[in-house]
């Protein structure tokens, strides 16, 4: 089982203690899609078992196009739930920022991913904003061969013009690493986007 000890011992952190230093950019951003949603209990029972000094620290939550923010625990999403309780567990006391996006852009299916679960409006929304996080994590990705071309290079160039704000977006590799689903044949069309 990963925990925050065996992280900050992994990446070699266990001495060091984040700073507030105050300002609205100093927080970290989480992305959230496909109604999952972080749950406040369940962060507060993360930090008891994990970094009590965080127990009663929470975060804010913005709703993007449609976006919700279901606090029954029935509707908690795993992965909304585990990117907000390590993000902010391992960034405490930075303050933390989770965006609930609604909706999903153009598609093409496929027989690996026959349903569509790509998402164009975060992006809007969060360039269109005055002040951002300065690190923002997003742990969905989508296979490449699913999404069109032209929405491809414009999400890219949206991508270009936050780090061109200073904002460092961390990406995951996707749920079945770089090589994406079926990735292991060395298709490059097979690879994540």
């Amino acid at each position: 089982m990963i925990t925050l000890g065996c992280l900050a011992e992994i990446y070699n952190y266990t001495n060091f203690y984040p700073k507030v230093l105050g300002g609205d950019k100093n927080k970290i951003g989480i992305t959230g899609y496909l109604d999952g949603f972080a749950n406040f209990q369940d962060l507060q029972t993360f930090f008891a078992d994990q970094l009590p000094q965080a127990v009663n620290s929470t975060f804010e939550v913005e709703l993007v196009n449609g976006g919700s923010n279901s606090q029954d625990q029935a509707d908690a999403g795993i992965e909304a739930n585990l990117d907000v309780q390590f993000a902010l567990g391992v960034s405490f006391p930075t303050p933390g920022l989770f965006w609930s996006t609604g909706g999903s852009p153009p598609f093409i299916p496929d027989n690996q991913l026959p349903e569509n679960t790509n998402e164009p409006y975060w992006l809007d929304f969060v360039l269109s904003q005055w002040s951002l996080p300065t690190v923002i994590s997003s742990s969905y990705g989508d296979d490449e061969q699913t999404v069109p071309e032209s929405y491809a290079r414009h999400a890219c160039m949206q991508f270009a013009q936050l780090a061109a704000r200073g904002v460092s977006v961390i990406v995951s590799s996707g749920d079945f690493g770089v090589g994406g689903i079926g990735g292991a044949d060395g298709n490059p069309a097979d690879q994540s986007f």
